[in-house]
């Protein structure tokens, strides 16, 4: 996935050091999928996992979903994916 999909780097350093950060995408994903866990209601909604691997399977595609659609959100709103969202 390249920088234009992926929202660019969550949290950008200029140190110089090999990796410059995680991308936007990961944090996000990140995000969803501990909301997912800590919330007991949301993950019963999710289609029955007959192993705890399958309910990590599922979880992370649908966290990588949410990402990619807060992505969307975020490029509606700066027309962008690199800018600052309007009214903020």
């Amino acid at each position: 996935m390249n920088k234009q999909k992926n929202g660019g780097l969550a949290f950008p350093t200029d140190s110089g050091w090999g990796q410059k950060g995680m991308c936007l995408r990961d944090y996000f994903a990140a995000k969803a999928l501990q909301g997912l866990i800590a919330n007991p209601t949301i993950s019963s909604g999710l289609p029955e996992a007959s192993t705890l691997q399958d309910l990590a399977q599922v979880g992370a595609v649908f966290a990588y979903l949410a990402a990619d659609a807060m992505l969307e959100a975020r490029d509606a709103a700066t027309g962008d994916m690199g800018g600052t969202p309007t009214g903020t």
